[in-house]
């Protein structure tokens, strides 16, 4: 990075060296004095804008006496652009996030306590509604979630005004708030600081926080409410890039092909082809809001909304399902994805798979996104139909309610599918060749099932291991799986370990059996945890999938006996 940042050689991800007694706004001081006075020089030869670059960046990897120097040095700042401009310490990025949110998100506790006691607002909001809070809390950050509350009870005691006050129910853009990051992160220690804030009084939580106008959710004309999700018309979404939004909703388009390095392949490049090839194979994701975001699983099965939004377990699925080691094994085979939410990893398979002519040629026999939730499952049929190349190069919206009319429509699909019942599990298209008179599927089952992170509760196993089973009912069914490590996902160990339920059902694992840290799985490559989105800005992908790049994911893949 630059002068500021002591040249990037070294990064700390959380600062806490609490030994020195060498303490400025009560937080100790990492370097020596020498050091601290070297950073302060550099940092004052900095112009207010190559200051405000460098505090963005150093509040990031946590570089706490650099943040400090540059404080230092530029205080008062604004200064080059006049009494108006915000101070040095609100600077924001292209995505409008502040130095704090970037220390926040990436669990600098330090750096975090050193800013709001040069005044950084804990409430400041993101281009997507996200605080410094969703961001921790997301990530599991108990000890940044902490300060920002305490910090949040000092500025009560001062009579803090009321629209600068944390509110843990508070929605981001997606209907999220950030106690409902703080479940989705598995930190109990996250959600009992979150529980146990005053915003989070129980006549709010029963009420669902502040609620999300269903008006602004439809997304304009056309819009079709169901339920508490309203699905637009393919057609009334711009499609020409990423981070395409139409009301609360947003549109990415990902490039998993491009920096794949497969460690099972020698050379991904010769797989992408040429740039106008390439350009065919990004995919076109819709993320919607997630409804009830404070209680998002619900009482029922069926009402789990989490699936309405992009979780990065997928996007690592999505890179490893798109690559030339499983795409050629996927070629001619039945498909299935299980707790599929948007579809990131099917889609991008299937987009993979497809040939140059667009026409779904050399692809798989069948590609099923699978989900419960009805408003997910009309989500999926939307990212479908999204990328069927006839209607994408042609503009033209989706086939819901309509017999499939193009190669790519009678062959990928979406399905509502109950793991508890297997009349649900989808076979094979009706009439095929392998069905019997009547109609009924003579080869049975498919012959690949895929799923990201779709353990967060032991209650979850029994129903995932009776589904897996029921759809791979024939030797040499194949189910790949991507799991976070040191995620904390309770029965998550019993699903994958060696000798575990997916073993004792008959399945048997490629991989290191004597791996604990990885259960038997490997560890994904760096680049599956590298920026997807096509026009590679690095800034977006921080906004959307900060703890992509911050998470180690493990690749698990079991074979039916």
């Amino acid at each position: 990075r630059g002068a500021a940042g002591g040249g990037g050689d070294k990064k700390r991800d959380v600062a806490d060296d609490d030994d020195d007694d060498d303490e400025y706004d009560g937080v100790p001081v990492e370097c020596t004095p020498s050091e601290l006075s070297e950073l302060r020089e550099q940092a004052s030869a900095l112009t207010f804008d190559e200051a405000r670059i460098e505090l963005l960046d150093c509040a990031r990897y946590g570089e706490v006496d650099a943040v400090r120097a540059i404080l230092d040095a530029h205080s008062g700042a604004g200064a080059g652009a006049g009494a108006s401009s915000p101070p040095l310490v609100e600077s924001v990025d292209r995505t409008g996030s502040t130095p704090l949110h970037r220390s926040s998100a990436n669990g600098h506790l330090s750096t975090t306590l050193l800013l709001l006691r040069r005044g950084a607002r804990r409430t400041a909001s993101n281009d997507s509604g996200n605080s410094p809070l969703h961001w921790a809390a997301s990530n599991g950050h108990s000890s940044v979630v902490k300060a920002l509350l305490e910090e949040e009870e000092e500025k009560e005691k001062e009579k803090e005004k009321e629209e600068e006050k944390v509110d843990v129910l508070k929605k981001n853009d997606f209907g999220r708030s950030a106690l409902t990051e703080g479940f989705s992160s598995k930190d109990t220690e996250v959600v009992r600081l979150l529980l146990e804030h005053d915003s989070a009084a129980e006549e709010r939580l029963l009420s669902g926080g502040t609620e999300v106008d269903p008006e602004e959710v439809e997304g304009g004309e056309g819009a079709e409410a169901d339920g508490d999700v309203a699905v637009n018309d393919a057609s009334s979404v711009d499609t020409a890039g990423t981070g395409s939004t139409s009301g609360a909703c947003v549109v990415h388009e990902f490039d998993f092909l491009r920096g794949s390095d497969d460690d099972d392949d020698e050379d991904d490049e010769k797989t992408n082809g040429s740039k106008d090839d390439d350009e065919k194979k990004s995919v076109l994701i819709r993320e919607l809001p997630i409804t009830r975001a404070d209680d998002p699983f619900g009482s029922d099965p069926s009402e789990d909304t989490t699936g309405l939004g992009i979780w990065c377990a997928s996007l690592v699925m999505a890179r490893w399902a798109s690559s030339p080691s499983v795409v050629g094994r996927l070629r001619g085979r039945r498909v299935v994805e299980l707790g599929a939410g948007c579809g990131v990893p099917g889609l991008a398979a299937a987009v993979a798979l497809r040939g140059g002519d667009g026409a779904g040629g050399g692809g798989a026999e069948s590609m099923t996104l699978t989900d419960l939730n009805p408003a997910t499952v009309r989500n999926l049929e939307y990212n479908v139909a999204l990328n069927d190349p006839d209607r994408r190069n042609q503009g033209g919206g989706t086939t819901e309610g309509t017999e499939p009319t193009t190669p790519w429509s009678r062959t990928v699909r979406a399905s509502t599918i109950d793991w508890d019942d297997p009349s649900t599990y989808p076979h094979c298209a009706d009439g095929g060749d392998d069905d019997n008179d009547d109609g009924s599927d003579a080869r049975g089952g498919v012959d690949v099932v895929l799923g990201s992170d779709l353990v967060y509760q032991s209650a979850v196993v029994p129903y995932l291991l009776k589904a897996v089973s029921g759809l791979l009912p024939r030797p040499g069914g194949l189910f790949l799986y991507v799991a976070p490590l040191d995620a904390g996902r309770d029965g998550l160990d019993d699903f994958l370990r060696p000798g575990g339920a997916l073993e004792s059902a008959g399945f048997v694992r490629s991989g290191d059996r004597n791996d604990s840290e990885t259960m038997g799985g490997r560890l994904a490559p760096d680049s599956y945890r590298s920026n997807p989105l096509r026009n590679g800005d690095e800034e977006e992908c921080f906004l959307h999938f900060h703890e992509l790049a911050s998470t180690r994911y493990v690749l698990h893949e079991f074979v039916r006996k």
